[in-house]
């Protein structure tokens, strides 16, 4: 079923289209409650070249090795998404053009992948409300992009060991971690606030911390905690601050900047 209405007193939805989200309720017919499954299907958000689509998946298959997904209107994702290529081959541009993507779910990149906001005024921004808005698992180049993190989540990007990330004027206004990293970060210009640790960089899993590289080239790193916790860290300018620690269990390499901190 690709769209519409399921009513039944027993049974369940165990699958539906990439695109569809199944809605839970309940509606009573002749003194009988029944549940009520409703399949809804996204409308197109997205567009490469002439052609619109509904999911970043399906996007991805119109892109051969080089291209750019453009946002055509504002975002509630509810279900996950991916930048596709099991052959490693694309370079892509994603486009959010001056719109808000929302949502409980998570976008995953394993390509290539270049994040930017075409707009006039860059009024586009990524506001997730459960699980992090991007988690990276190869190459992501980010762009004057906004960003701003609820404290329903943990962190608002996720950058895994051995994936790259480079952040160009994008902004962080976060209530917990702006980005977490365990891979290698460049920072060309950042602007980011947070009220727990801005970043932390690195990821303890099954009994193992996994270590995250960065180097920060310019930018602004403010927390009323702590500006960046663990890993190691070139800095060659900018201000990183925090109302506790500036940073925290982290290796530094100073060549200029400022790090300041309450206690440290």
């Amino acid at each position: 079923m690709f769209e519409g209405q399921i009513d039944g007193i027993y049974g369940r939805v165990t699958e539906v289209p990439i695109g569809g989200v199944v809605s839970e309720g309940e509606t009573t017919k002749n003194d009988i409650v029944y549940q009520t499954d409703f399949v809804a299907v996204y409308e197109n958000w997205l567009r490469v070249g002439d052609q619109e689509f509904n999911t970043i998946n399906a996007a991805m298959e119109a892109i051969d090795e080089e291209g750019t997904i453009v946002v055509i209107k504002d975002a509630d994702l509810r279900f996950g998404q991916e930048f596709v290529d099991p052959e490693n081959k694309k370079k892509v541009t994603f486009d959010i053009n001056g719109h808000t993507i929302t949502g409980t779910q998570t976008i995953v990149n394993n390509t290539t992948l270049t994040i930017i906001d075409s707009s006039e005024g860059k009024t586009g921004k990524f506001k997730p409300g459960r699980v992090e808005a991007i988690v990276n698992y190869k190459s992501m180049t980010i762009e004057d992009v906004m960003f701003e993190g609820t404290s329903g989540i943990e962190q608002v990007i996720f950058s895994y060991m051995n994936s790259t990330t480079v952040l160009k004027g994008t902004k962080f206004n976060t209530v917990k971690i702006g980005i977490r990293n365990a891979g290698t970060m460049t920072i060309e210009d950042v602007e980011m606030t947070s009220t727990t640790t801005a970043i932390q960089n690195n990821y303890y899993i099954n009994y193992t911390t996994y270590s995250g590289s960065i180097n920060m080239k310019a930018g602004t790193i403010r927390s009323t905690n702590t500006g960046i916790s663990g890993g190691n860290l070139t800095m060659h300018s900018g201000l990183i601050e925090g109302g506790e620690y500036g940073i925290s269990g982290t290796y530094v390499t100073l060549n200029d900047g400022l790090i300041d901190g309450g206690r440290v």
